[in-house]
């Protein structure tokens, strides 16, 4: 569901470059890595390397701090992992994220991450939730439709 409310958000808008680029503040290192290496679809970024050791939790922590960076200042921090959901919030700035410089760099890193989880469950829920937020988010940003 996620993936094809991202691309009805891509669509809605014609499949036009976005205005903004996604925030590179609290970005993952695994989001930088991948950039520096141009974008490669065929390489899954290893999550949370810290020196020569994976660490998945590093990632995790960096995600929601990149994720949460991004949102509108509507969208409270609840507790680690958890964003309010507000009925009204203003979306004109996420609206912008399109195409390479946009919202596919986030759904990038859920591909990282779901495809982490499959050989390594403990980090399933906070995936699971990471996936259901950025759903909730498309389902809104459809809602309002493309910026102008």
């Amino acid at each position: 569901a996620c993936v094809a409310r991202f691309f009805n958000f891509e669509a809605a808008s014609g499949y036009t470059e976005g205005r903004t680029l996604v925030s590179a503040k609290a970005r993952p290192t695994a989001v930088k890595d991948w950039l520096a290496r141009g974008r490669k679809w065929n390489t899954v970024m290893p999550l949370g390397v810290v020196g020569h050791k994976r660490e998945p939790g590093t990632f995790v922590a960096q995600w929601w701090s990149w994720w949460r960076e991004i949102q509108p200042s509507e969208r409270e921090w609840l507790r680690p992992g958890v964003l309010s959901t507000p009925e009204t919030a203003d979306w004109s700035q996420l609206a912008k994220l399109r195409r390479r410089n946009g919202l596919l760099q986030v759904m990038a890193t859920l591909l990282w991450w779901g495809d982490h989880v499959a050989t390594d469950p403990n980090y399933m829920n906070e995936w699971t939730g990471a996936v259901t937020d950025v759903l909730w988010v498309l389902e809104e940003l459809l809602k309002v439709g493309p910026d102008e």
